[in-house]
């Protein structure tokens, strides 16, 4: 069955250290471990990377195929053409032929593997890119996939502006809900899904907390830290801006130490 019709991909480069990527599941791949996924970067995939998981299938048979050094694994949202399901795969390795380049890519969670022709990728390497991309899914009022939505939180506050700017007036989006809609979806990953991979995440939105949509950023937070508090205080190493306020105070609210 041919899937491809629109990938959207996020590429980050990555060292993997030999013995996680031995050992590692290729059944719970997700959005905080895909940069482990085994892989092939710079050759053609013999049977034995198949075998031990680094490929989806073999590419040394034919003197047409030519290695070619991408930056694997990378990261991408797949929808299939037919059904328009939307699936977050990993890239695992490349070859070019004279019809392009191809590329061999597994699901998240286990869910299958597949391959597609490098030009049919929408490469997005910045967090505005990553932002339309969204936007276009929610102004189709399509799903937004889960490695496009979790983009969505910001990691500094030149990101948050550009976030909270869909708001303006002047913005094709202003006129719409866009960000509180997806600030939601993203804390009610965890608060009603308990979708472990937007726990931090959500704890580093909510330190964004502030103005209009204050009230409601705190509220998801409280839920999130009554659920669990001391998950809260052991991620507080993991949530930039820990030494502000809503984070810092809550943190001596709950005694985190």
């Amino acid at each position: 069955m041919k899937l491809i019709l629109k990938i959207t991909i996020l590429i980050i480069t990555c060292s993997v250290n030999a013995q996680e990527i031995q050992s590692f599941d290729i059944n719970s791949i997700n959005i905080n471990n895909w940069k482990n996924t085994p892989h092939v970067k710079g050759r053609l995939a013999t049977q034995e990377d198949v075998d031990k998981n680094r490929a989806i299938y073999v590419n040394t048979g034919l003197k047409e195929y030519i290695p070619i050094n991408l930056e694997i694994p990378f990261l991408a949202c797949l929808i299939d053409a037919r059904t328009e399901r939307k699936d977050t795969v990993v890239v695992v390795q490349a070859h070019k032929i004279d019809g392009g380049i191809y590329t061999g890519f597994r699901a998240f969670h286990g869910t299958g593997n597949g391959t597609s022709l490098l030009k049919d990728l929408i490469i997005i390497d910045n967090y505005e890119d990553n932002l339309n991309i969204a936007s276009e899914f929610y102004l189709k009022k399509e799903k937004i996939p889960e490695s496009v939505l979790i983009k969505l939180v910001p990691e500094n506050y030149t990101e948050f502006e550009l976030y909270y700017g869909t708001t303006g007036p002047d913005h094709k989006l202003g006129k719409t809900d866009f960000f509180y809609d997806t600030t939601r979806l993203i804390f009610e990953k965890v608060t009603s899904e308990n979708n472990s991979d937007f726990y931090l995440p959500s704890l580093n939105l909510a330190s964004f907390a502030d103005g209009e949509y204050a009230e409601e950023f705190i509220e998801y937070l409280e839920l999130i830290i009554n659920t669990d508090k001391e998950k809260f205080c052991k991620s507080l190493s993991g949530i930039k801006y820990k030494n502000r306020n809503p984070i810092k105070y809550y943190s001596e609210l709950n005694k985190c130490e």
